[in-house]
């Protein structure tokens, strides 16, 4: 698991701006080790770049020696590495490949990759057969071998063939063209830009380091908007007009002569195809099964393997199986001060119940209580490391993650298993009631469901008149159509997952590599193993969301994960209703952090932006304050956007993170 950051400078003719002579921005050897110095603590083991300049050989320098003098360079690749698979300096990124035969030869292309590829072994082994040798014995050379493969299969069924989680770029020096990848699922981040003023083309793990190389600062209102409603921004949108992310199961081909940037898709979920045959007790006994081989690929490594235990299912159940392999495996899991909060917000402290399955399966178990304090405590730090945040209440995750890495340095996750068995009735119970024809009118309802923050008419009263007029007649229900048309399924249940799949979870493994990276530790999800995910799509909706043969029984989610699960877990853990790792924010805001909300948010500063009018947010606060709303997550997320300019984007130039946090 790491970082990577690579820059590209364009041909001549590719280099049209007027202005070019005058205003371009050299990437000097100082300015790309300042951007790769930004997402160090991905990867704190080592941190090496390698530069790339006419009529010279590519020069490797590690972050902190000085930097070589060498005429303006062409290329640039940067790589932060948290040492996993092979330890040795053998692994060390960005990793070239040999040209030729000839040991004279210079190399010729060049790798920096984030993730881990579970299924490199068995790869291995055809290119060895080919005459391919192996300097390692790191899943990254794997990887390298496959992509420059100057013959074989489409870069995209190599893309598939891959089981894992990465995010890639490869230079290929000689003919100047960079490959840019990223897993299925999106599990690990990819941000690309053109700087302006004719400055190339970049890309990074994280958006600060694309910033420090001088990318475009502008606000993208159609995104801001975007999140306002889904808490979410969708496709390749970020809230910065210039600077996209690769979308999941994409893969990109830019010719650093002309400029082109040619973006492909090499996979998406396919929702509702042909079950497989033998019917719900054979599907369930291979799901089980390959929910085993899921959770065992995934303790590969050579440094330690812990794992969440929330109260729920799922970690329950990777904890289970992985024990099998690790007797006392660490666990990890937090709870909350709730004795001044409400009734239901008592029931997010879930720490009882991790006990109890911690003891079960013998883990060495570690727990953290987090109070009101650590809002105020963690703001500026969290939102410095998300930089693109999205998807709930995430701080809690923040501290979770620093606890962690105190014992291990790979923690297993549960993310995923919501979105592919439907473990959200109350979302996808209406599903239930529209057939096959009557997409339009779900997808009206299914809208609905995700106006998570504000509606259009409540965006309205809160964006100022120069906000609106940008925005002119977009919609957020113009993002929803957007992917909602472009799912993969039939039936309205199957499409509303597809929906999700694409949308939430996506916000959901931004939001996990953010916040487990802060840490440099590696968050692996074993629900998105390819064969688990790919058995799993051809499922019918109705073992997910299971009716059952009495019409007065509650719907049961993820009721086929369930009986699979039966013989790893109790029963009470299995049947306890669905609850998320959330903090008593509510009624945290309307006492403990009243005042600090509103200095935060109600500020000249904050106001001078010009994005909201004064009286349309102190609308929502009252509201909220006031007990007449429960509008936590839009708080969590204006807290974040204000925090966000004062950090990334009022900054002249971004400085150590740790002097910016004090500031």
């Amino acid at each position: 698991m790491c970082g990577i950051l690579g820059w590209v400078k364009f041909g001549e003719e590719a280099q049209s701006s007027p202005s070019r002579s005058t205003e371009a921005r050299a990437i000097s050897p100082e300015r790309f080790a300042k951007a790769l110095h930004l997402i160090q603590h991905r990867g704190p083991d080592a941190c090496r770049m390698a530069f790339f300049a006419p009529n010279h050989a590519p020069q490797l320098v590690s972050l902190g020696n000085q930097c070589p003098e060498l005429p303006p360079l062409h290329a640039a690749l940067g790589h932060a590495r948290l040492s996993i698979v092979d330890l040795s300096a053998d692994a060390a990124q960005p990793m070239s490949l040999q040209g030729g035969t000839s040991p004279d030869e210079q190399p010729d292309v060049w790798l920096t990759f984030n993730g881990e590829i579970y299924n490199y072994r068995e790869l291995k082994a055809p290119l060895q057969a080919q005459g391919q040798v192996f300097h390692s014995q790191s899943d990254t050379e794997v990887l390298l071998a496959l992509m420059a493969q100057p013959e074989g299969p489409p870069m995209a069924e190599r893309l598939q063939s891959l089981n894992g989680m990465f995010a890639f770029g490869l230079w290929d020096s000689q003919r100047r063209r960079l490959i840019l990848a990223r897993d299925r699922y999106g599990i690990k981040p990819l941000y690309y830009t053109r700087l302006p003023h004719g400055g190339g083309f970049a890309f990074a793990s994280e958006i600060k380091s694309l910033l420090a190389l001088g990318a475009d600062k502008s606000l993208n209102l159609q995104a801001l908007s975007e999140h306002l409603t889904f808490q979410n921004t969708f496709g390749d949108r970020t809230l910065l007009a210039h600077i996209h992310m690769l979308e999941p199961g994409h893969w990109a081909e830019l010719d650093a002569q002309t400029g082109e940037l040619i973006i492909q898709r090499y996979w998406q979920p396919v929702f509702g195809s042909a079950p497989a045959p033998g019917g719900v007790s054979a599907w369930t006994e291979h799901l089980a099964s390959l929910f085993d081989q899921a959770v065992g690929s995934q303790l590969m490594g050579d440094v330690p393997v812990g794992s969440f235990l929330s109260g729920g299912m799922d970690t329950g159940a990777i904890t289970a199986v992985a024990t099998r392999s690790l007797p006392g495996l660490h666990t990890f899991t937090a709870g909350f001060e709730v004795t001044q909060v409400s009734a239901e917000e008592q029931l997010f402290d879930e720490r009882d119940v991790s006990r109890q399955l911690a003891a079960r399966y013998g883990t060495q178990h570690h727990e953290l209580t987090i109070g009101a304090e650590a809002l105020t405590q963690t703001l500026m730090p969290v939102v410095w490391h998300l930089d693109d945040f999205r998807a709930g209440i995430s701080y809690q995750a923040y501290l979770v993650s620093r606890m962690v890495r105190e014992s291990v340095t790979v923690v297993l996750s549960g993310v995923g298993g919501d979105e592919l068995f439907a473990g959200y009735p109350w979302r996808y119970q209406p599903a239930l009631g529209f057939q096959h024809g009557s997409e339009a009118a779900f997808g009206d309802a299914y809208y609905q469901s995700w106006v998570r923050l504000l509606s259009e008419e409540e965006k309205r009263q809160l964006f100022t008149p120069q906000v609106l007029q940008a925005l002119g007649d977009y919609s957020s229900r113009d993002s929803f159509n957007a992917v909602w048309q472009n799912c993969q399924a039939e039936k309205p249940l199957d499409k509303a997952l597809c929906f999700d799949m694409q949308t939430f979870l996506h916000g959901l493994l931004v939001v996990e590599d953010r916040l487990s990276m802060a840490h440099s530790i590696e968050s692996r999800v074993p629900f998105l193993d390819n064969a688990l995910v790919d058995f799993c799509l051809t499922l019918p909706g109705s073992v997910k969301l299971h009716a059952g043969s009495d019409p007065n029984e509650a719907l049961t989610a993820k009721w086929i994960l369930k009986q699979a699960l039966s013989p790893l877990l109790p029963p009470e853990v299995l049947q306890r209703r669905k609850q998320g790792f959330t903090p008593p924010d509510a009624s945290w805001y309307r006492n403990v952090h009243r005042g600090f909300i509103e200095q935060v948010l109600l500020s000249p500063r904050a106001m001078a932006r010009g994005l909201f009018r004064p009286e349309g947010l102190q609308a929502i606060l009252a509201a909220h304050f006031e007990g007449r709303r429960n509008h936590r997550f839009l708080i969590w997320s204006l807290l974040c956007l204000e925090t966000w300019h004062q950090l990334l984007l009022d900054p002249v130039e971004l400085c150590e993170p740790e002097l910016l946090i004090r500031r």
